[in-house]
């Protein structure tokens, strides 16, 4: 993939970011940044036209390992920053002076120094912050300490549920600083909740999960960086919507707000948007979503807009759900017809079992029905979920028309339900499966699926 930026249809450079250490010791053992981890992606981004930027945590001269400047570990990235004088890496400015949401990937350079200056609340934060702004966030060997302080929204560790590769308790056994650093880093990832996936050691690992890139050691430097370049575009998102107006004798169709919402959080996020539908062509709107009662600013909008993006859709058939990012369900009583059904359901299990995020609001998890997991069992066993209540179904008059109570069903499905009182916005994230509970729950859960 190119450097064309996520900010704008225009060929504009991708903005990177690369932070480092600042601290040159670790105790009483000489350290800081290892070059490789700075200068290899650097070399990266800048091969590919983008525009590079390096900080360090406290500004100034960024302190190399002189380990890392070794005949045994020197590398032509290294050789190449020196030869053009090693600009980038004197006085650089502190990362306390940077905005991070105006750089399209911010890549945190590793290094024994690390350990010292990027397990903080500083750093976490500027961590949450890029990656809550839709940020790519990359870090190699060391470089995760940057995520040790570092949450979502909810105050759930970033890296909770996610796949990352970090500097593993082996590796740091072999150089001899196990009894030196202040915790060992992959120990620490899986406390947080981390999936911690490694190669043998001193081997090159680098992985992905949506919009966080990690990588091992210092062999995986380059790999990281190119993988952060293949993740920075903008984030695709699918919504499908049902394509039934009718339950039985009852009209109905698609809740405005739970397709509007949620496609204006996305498209003013950057995302590149798609909406589908089941059988294809225009989506039909439940004439209840569009009265004054309930009509929201998000269906104004789409209104005023002429609501293209629900004429003509695509059929989810004729959809590939492997390349979005993130496919998210919408609701509304129509899916009570056309949702819980082996085709949709097949969907979701295809989108969940390449890794991407799947989100349903209200009557929008009635897709996730038929879905199964690789061992063939239902694909919400055992998760946690919201959606709509058996009471709210009730509230609204509709317990003897549904082909059956959502809640009831997910609960006969295995899964934990979660829920608010009725009406209330209530969404829950069990790590790429991201449900909501009502209409009003909509923004709320596409805010969510960003961050999954």
């Amino acid at each position: 993939m190119g450097c064309a930026s996520s900010k704008s249809g225009s060929p504009k450079n991708f903005e990177v970011l690369i932070v480092s250490t600042s601290a040159a010791k670790m105790g009483e053992h000489d350290t800081g940044a290892w070059s490789e981890e700075i200068c290899g992606p650097y070399y990266v981004f800048k091969d590919s036209g983008c525009h590079v930027t390096v900080c360090s945590v406290a500004g100034g001269d960024i302190p190399i390992d002189a380990g890392s400047l070794s005949d045994q570990f020197k590398t032509e990235n290294d050789t190449k920053m020196i030869q053009a004088g090693s600009g980038p890496l004197k006085g650089t400015k502190a990362l306390a002076d940077m905005k991070v949401e105006d750089y399209d990937i911010v890549f945190f350079a590793g290094g024994h120094g690390t350990c010292v200056d990027f397990p903080t609340d500083q750093v976490g934060a500027v961590a949450s912050k890029a990656f809550q702004a839709g940020k790519v966030v990359a870090a190699v060997c060391h470089g995760p300490m940057a995520l040790v302080n570092a949450t979502l929204a909810d105050g759930e560790p970033l890296v909770k549920g996610k796949k990352v590769a970090v500097f593993t308790d082996v590796e740091e056994g072999q150089v001899g600083l196990t009894e030196k650093v202040p915790f060992l880093l992959e120990t620490k990832m899986r406390d947080l909740g981390a999936q911690v996936q490694s190669a043998d050691p001193w081997n090159d690992k680098a992985v992905r999960d949506g919009k966080l890139i990690t990588g091992q050691n210092p062999q995986s430097s380059v790999s990281v960086a190119k993988l952060a370049l293949s993740a920075a575009g903008p984030t695709k998102v699918l919504i499908v919507s049902t394509s039934a107006a009718k339950m039985g004798e009852h009209e109905t169709g698609a809740w405005s707000e739970e397709i509007c919402g949620p496609y204006y959080v996305f498209a003013d996020k950057g995302c590149e948007v798609t909406v589908c539908s089941v059988a294809g062509g225009d989506i039909p709107i439940d004439a209840g979503s569009l009265s004054d009662q309930f009509k929201t600013e998000n269906d104004k909008k789409m209104i005023e807009a002429g609501c293209g993006p629900l004429k003509g859709t695509k059929a989810l058939k004729d959809v590939d759900v492997t390349t979005y990012d993130i496919v998210f369900f919408a609701g509304g009583h129509g899916t009570c017809v056309d949702f819980p059904t082996d085709e949709v359901g097949a969907a979701v299990s295809k989108a969940f079992g390449a890794d991407k995020v799947v989100a349903a609001v209200c009557h929008g998890p009635m897709a996730l029905v038929n879905a199964k997991d690789a061992d063939g069992k239902a694909l919400v066993n055992g998760k946690k979920v919201a959606c709509f209540t058996d009471v709210e179904e009730g509230q609204v008059g509709l317990t003897e028309k549904v082909p059956f109570l959502l809640e009831a069903k997910m609960k006969e499905l295995g899964a934990t339900v979660e829920a608010a009182d009725p009406w209330s916005d209530k969404v829950v994230k069990d790590g790429k499966l991201v449900t909501g509970q009502n209409p009003q729950s909509s923004v709320s859960c596409a805010q969510m699926a960003l961050t999954a």
